[in-house]
This record gives structure tokens, sequence and C-alpha cells, in this order.
């Protein structure tokens, strides 16, 4: 009972522990299995008046920017209430404010004037019950051969043993792939100087897109793309529709709702912890053995599936990106 009346009285963990004559652990482990917590309150403000007002600015500073430094909140505590607070004590206002520190994940970039889009195009497609079952998600990805290994180990005496040499111009392929709940298209890998504009990007669709519509759905189809330039140009509008190609609309600024994404990022992973490929033929070649050996049906259905919870994030989020199924 006096740990706890010295803990009413605003005592701090160490002026209990020698008040009580036990230790600070017993003392906090107490605090703890009693399930109370003692309000923070800085020792070094000189004017305690201001300490409601300083914690609800540093509450406005992180739901404005939630990456703000600590030490731009310390300054700006400073310039504002003339109060010199500590690292400590920022840290304990985010414990407070029920702050956890996490490591960012980016998701694609969305403007604001396409996130409405994307809420109402969830919406609607929703609303129609699309399953998905007869469409083909496709991009382009772009894939480079990387060091595995994250360190490098060195003798301690030398200081610049470290530093190794890059290459001038990293070694990179660009590929074209689909996949759809029946299985994937064929990979198409570009070749050097090679870029997809619409011509090349009508052609990729007649010779790797369509056999694909044809054997999995005998051509009653759809495609997938998004907003880029060559799937969107004139040209490639025209020329799909000569070819019976039907095109489902896609929201700007959405691959994270895409699931051929999911594949790209797949791939990548297995490729530079699996295959560990040291040259551009070996690159090449992992690309193709994934393709062939774990792009199965099964696993182009658990990619495709993944759609509709990221639309469900889309919207809960009101157009803001997800990543997938936990944001």
């Amino acid at each position: 009972d006096r740990v706890f009346g010295y803990l009413h009285e605003g005592m701090s963990v160490r002026m209990i522990s020698k008040k009580v004559g036990i230790s600070r652990k017993a003392v906090a482990k107490l605090i703890k299995d009693r399930g109370l917590k003692k309000e923070y309150h800085p020792n070094s403000l000189k004017d305690d008046g201001k300490w409601e007002e300083i914690k609800k600015h540093i509450k406005e500073m992180y739901d404005t920017k939630k990456d703000v430094l600590t030490r731009t909140v310390i300054d700006e505590i400073k310039d504002k209430f003339l109060e010199e607070i500590s690292h400590y004590c920022v840290s304990r206002v985010r414990v407070e404010l029920n702050k956890e520190k996490r490591l960012p994940r980016y998701g694609a970039m969305v403007r604001e004037a396409n996130q409405p889009k994307r809420v109402a195009w969830v919406e609607t497609t929703k609303g129609n019950r699309e399953p998905f079952h007869d469409t083909f998600f496709v991009d382009e990805s772009s894939f480079e051969l990387d060091n595995v290994s994250t360190y490098v180990f060195v003798n301690k005496n030398d200081p610049y043993a470290h530093i190794v040499p890059g290459p001038k111009h990293k070694i990179r392929v660009m590929i074209w792939l689909g996949i759809s709940l029946e299985g994937p298209t064929e990979v198409r890998i570009m070749q050097p100087g090679e870029s997809i504009n619409a011509v090349k990007y009508v052609e990729i669709v007649k010779s790797h897109y369509q056999p694909a519509a044809l054997k999995y759905y005998g051509g009653y189809c759809k495609i997938a793309h998004d907003n880029a330039s060559a799937h969107t140009a004139r040209y490639t509008k025209d020329a799909l529709q000569q070819m019976g190609v039907e095109v489902m609309p896609w929201p700007a600024e959405s691959p994270d709702m895409n699931p051929v994404e999911l594949v790209f990022a797949d791939m990548k992973w297995k490729i530079r912890n699996i295959y560990k490929p040291t040259s551009k033929g070996e690159l090449v070649a992992a690309i193709k053995d994934y393709v062939k050996n774990y792009l199965t049906k099964e696993q182009c259905q658990r990619f495709v599936r993944h759609i509709h919870p990221a639309m469900d994030l889309v919207k809960a989020r009101e157009g803001q990106p997800v990543r997938g199924k936990k944001d």
C-alpha cells in the first residue's frame, strides 16, 4: 500500500524504491501486476502548466506527419513553448498516445484526385459481383541483377575494404507477364534496347495474351492492364478492338489491386534468395524457370484471389494505397 500511496503522490519508481527499501525492479513489478501506470510528467519544464498543451501539440505533429523526427519535435516545442524536453520525454508521450514504431512499408503513390475514383471502381465492381473468373491481369516489370549479400566481411583494420566496385550500368531485364485463375501466359522477355510502346504492346498481346486466352477460355475472356501510355494509346485501343480483345476498365494508380504485382514481388524474392543468378543469362533462366515450375494454376489462383481483400482495404482506406491483407 505504501508503494501505491507514493505512486499516487507522483513519486518516481526510483524514489519509491528508496522510500520503501526494495529494488526498483520489484517496485515496477508491483505496479505492473496491479495494472497501474504513473502518468508521465517531465521535471525539466519551467512552467508545468504548459504540459498538457505540449502533449497536445506533439500529438498533432505525429497525426500530421507520421515520420516526423524526434529532434524536429524537440526543436518545435522549444520554439513554440520556450521549453526544453528530451528524447526520452518525446518517447514517453508517444507511448501515452499509443504510437508504436514500425518499419515503413511503401505502397504505390495515389494522388488525391484518384482516390475517390478507386473507391468508385471498387464499389461498381463489387456491385456487379465480378468474380474475375475470365480475366487476365497483365503488366511489365524490370528485374535487376543484385548482389545476394547485404554485408561484406573485411579486415577491421582496413577502413576502405568495404568499398566495392559497382557496375556503371546494372544488368536489367524487362519482362511482360499475365495471370488468370486458369494459369499464366507465357513470359515475354524483352531484348536489349527493346522498349514497350504502343506498337510493341499490341504485338505482345497478339503473341502472348491471345494464345493463352484461347488455351484457357476459348478466347472468351478479358485483359486487365494499368493506364500506362502504351496500354491506353489510341493505336492500342483501336488495334485491340479490331483484334476482338475485351479490356477491363482499371482505375489509375492501382498496382496494389493487381494480382500480377504479387507475382513480380514473389519472383524477385525467389530470384534473390533461391536462384541467386550471377549473370544476365542466369537471370533470364531463373525468370523462365519460375514461370514454368512455380507459377502453377494453384499459385495463380492464390494470387488472383488477393484482389478481393485488396479491394476491401482500398474502400476502407478511402482510396489510399494498400499492400495486402494487413494494412
